[in-house]
């Protein structure tokens, strides 16, 4: 009998230690994880910074190249690759050979259309320029928008997948995330603000405890404290690890959501202008951009026809049709949410929210 009473209390026990981050692998991002005595309440801190010196590093001079590149949205800046290859390689590095090979043919494109100016609808297409406040390539893609978005998986969250379990593991995926241990879920903030993937999965957290920024946070804390307490917990770890991905992926792909809900909206505009244009034909290339990072990693949740299946609703070969032929190709914006939906379980009103910039919404300064 007593032996028996110890057993059920022992599975109880283990049932406590694992749920916070099952919960977060099985349903998404549904619920807010809990947290045990396994975790601690908050975040330890102690470490951070000499343990993140070279992503922080690595997120300067990627934000520096980007910095850049935005200087070409003038048509009055022409952009040298000669003066732009070498910030580049910094970042790309550590890419995969995929990735670079898209890098080096993008960088030659966003260098060539630079300093003109470029109308989608002209019937003779060479060598694009800007258009409704951004640069496009002659085929209507903003090659800046792959060169960006495309890192946060395809560098950070990569270098991420590649840390081993150490007590510093916790840190760098902050660090690579965009966040930092404050977890302010803002990239408005007047201190520690989010940058990279942690900006706009704050913008798609209500900041109700129940968001994806919220998830990460919870979950990373819990993974600090699994590891601190040994190799015991190494499974426990392990499950962290995936469900911190899955997160992030989601919070990648919420934004896409959102960037295609803003296209759909600029493009069924009864008269739009040519901003308007040019900010959905932007919207469009920005949500391309953060799947091109998840084609180029091969540990991901996505299925590579799944993404396949997406690049073509989003028109990748020439996006310019999205403003030259909307009434044919706008509804596959609507399609492509749905498809994303699918893939991830997101509920309805998850996608509804999604189309919000929550940091904005709430004033989360």
């Amino acid at each position: 009998m007593l032996k028996g009473i110890i057993l059920m209390k022992m599975k109880q026990s283990l049932y406590i230690m694992v749920y916070p981050a099952l919960v977060w692998f099985l349903s998404g991002c549904s619920e807010h994880p809990t947290h045990t005595h396994n975790a601690p309440a908050t975040y330890d801190t102690t470490g951070y910074t000499i343990s993140t010196i070279q992503e922080q590093v690595l997120i300067t001079q990627h934000l520096e190249f980007v910095s850049l590149l935005k200087t070409a949205r003038n048509t009055s800046v022409t952009l040298a690759l000669d003066n732009v290859i070498p910030k580049m390689e910094q970042v790309i590095v550590h890419g995969s050979q995929s990735l670079n090979d898209q890098w080096n043919s993008s960088i030659r494109e966003l260098c060539k259309s630079s300093g003109k100016t470029y109308n989608p609808f002209d019937s003779v297409q060479n060598e694009g320029g800007t258009f409704g406040g951004y640069l496009f390539d002659e085929n209507g893609m903003e090659q800046e928008q792959l060169l960006d978005k495309s890192a946060f998986v395809g560098v950070f969250f990569r270098l991420a997948k590649q840390i081993e379990l150490k007590n510093e593991m916790p840190h760098k995926y902050i660090a690579l995330f965009g966040a930092t241990p404050a977890f302010v879920n803002s990239d408005i903030a007047s201190n520690n603000r989010d940058r990279l993937t942690a900006a706009y999965a704050a913008r798609r957290d209500k900041n109700d405890g129940r968001g994806l920024y919220i998830g990460f946070k919870n979950v990373v804390t819990s993974l600090q404290g699994h590891i601190s307490s040994g190799t015991s917990h190494n499974d426990m770890s392990l499950t962290d690890k995936q469900t911190i991905f899955l997160l992030w992926e989601k919070a990648i792909m919420a934004t896409v959501v959102n960037y295609c809900l803003t296209a759909y909206d600029k493009f069924t505009m009864t008269n739009p202008s040519e901003q308007d244009l040019g900010a959905g034909l932007h919207a469009v290339c920005e949500a391309i951009g953060f799947m091109k990072g998840l084609e180029f990693v091969d540990d991901k949740s996505i299925k590579t026809t799944q993404l396949e299946s997406l690049f073509t609703l989003l028109q990748v070969s020439k996006p310019s049709v999205f403003v030259t032929n909307a009434f044919a190709t706008v509804p596959s914006l609507k399609a492509a949410v749905q498809n994303i939906q699918s893939i991830y379980g997101f509920s309805d009103q998850e996608i509804q929210d999604f189309k919000m910039n929550w940091v904005i919404v709430q004033n989360r300064q």
